[in-house]
C-alpha cells in the first residue's frame, strides 16, 4: 500500500554572496493552478528600513517568473499557498 502525499503550499530559498538579481523558475516547482506567494527578503538600500521585507502576490501561477533583488550577503524565502485569486496583483508590497 503506498502513501500519498497531499502537498498544499511549497517552499523555496535561496542567498548569494555578491548582489544579484534572481529570476525564480516556477514552472520547476508548482503544479497547475494560483497561489499566493509570501516572499521574505533582506532588505535593499532603496527599501530604507533595516532588516527583513514582506511582500505578497496572488494570482501567481507556474508560467509566471519573478525576479528577487537580493543584496550583498542576502537571501530570500518564497511560500506559495492555492488561492482563488485570478489576477496576478500585489497584496502587500515592500515600501508599505
Amino acid at each position: 500500500m503506498g502513501m500519498r502525499l497531499d502537498v498544499k503550499n511549497f517552499w523555496l530559498a535561496g542567498v548569494t554572496l555578491a548582489p544579484r538579481v534572481w529570476t525564480l523558475r516556477l514552472c520547476d516547482i508548482l503544479p497547475e493552478g494560483f497561489f499566493r506567494m509570501t516572499l521574505w527578503r533582506d532588505a535593499l538600500p532603496v527599501d530604507n528600513t533595516p532588516g527583513e521585507i514582506e511582500e505578497i502576490f496572488e494570482g501567481v501561477t507556474a508560467d509566471d517568473k519573478p525576479a528577487v533583488e537580493l543584496t550583498r550577503g542576502g537571501g530570500f524565502v518564497a511560500r506559495f499557498e492555492p488561492c482563488h485569486e485570478t489576477e496576478f496583483r500585489m497584496v502587500k508590497g515592500a515600501r508599505e
